[in-house]
């Protein structure tokens, strides 16, 4: 099992089981959570390992996203329409 995690005690972020996840989406996430101080880990089955650096958390980031988006069933294909939105809103 693999989790991106926040917090002293690590806390595994809320990730739907039905909804697949970009990369992006986790990182923004965790970003904004170490902007509050609070410590962003990555737990692989019964082991924490801290993440210090944006680099770290982003691939941490993508390998949550893959991980979990394999063994999401429910969720449609992904056709980009959320990516396009996001870019939208974001002003891109």
């Amino acid at each position: 099992m693999l989790s991106l995690c926040y917090g002293h005690r690590p806390r595994p972020f809320d990730m739907s089981s039905t909804k697949r996840y970009y990369y992006e989406t986790l990182y923004n996430e965790a970003e904004a959570r170490s902007h509050i101080r609070q410590r962003i880990t990555l737990k692989v089955g019964d082991e924490i390992f801290p993440l210090s650096n944006r680099q770290e958390i982003i691939l941490a980031a993508k390998v949550v996203a893959s991980y979990h988006n394999q063994y999401v069933t429910t969720a449609p294909p992904d056709d980009g329409w959320e990516l396009d939105t996001n870019e939208v809103e974001a002003g891109s």
